[in-house]
């Protein structure tokens, strides 16, 4: 079975993605994590469809994020306690459904 580009660019990024968060010594006082994100309003959309009309009409039909969700969830990864390490955080809109 033949994947879509996006899919190999995704699978490759999702590789790198775990050989660097992966690759620090447990011993390390480094603490490394990844947010994933859901649906973000955000510009990329408008960008990535080359039309802010396509964009619009997504947020509409699709419930979002907003930047500041992330943000949220990134602050929290910061500001844990020092002997904890948040590795992996999915942030999802509740209705969500792709």
């Amino acid at each position: 079975m033949l994947l879509p580009r996006c899919c190999c660019r995704c699978c490759k990024l999702t590789t790198a993605d775990r050989f660097f968060t992966g690759g620090v010594p447990q011993d390390s006082a480094i603490r490394i994590g990844s947010v994933s994100p859901g649906l973000v309003r955000t510009e990329f959309a408008a960008a990535h469809m080359k039309s802010k009309r396509a964009a619009e009409e997504l947020y509409a039909t699709a419930p979002a994020l907003q930047a500041c969700d992330i943000t949220s969830a990134v602050l929290f990864m910061l500001l844990s306690p020092a002997n904890m390490e948040v590795h992996d955080v999915l942030v999802r809109p509740t209705a969500q459904k792709f």
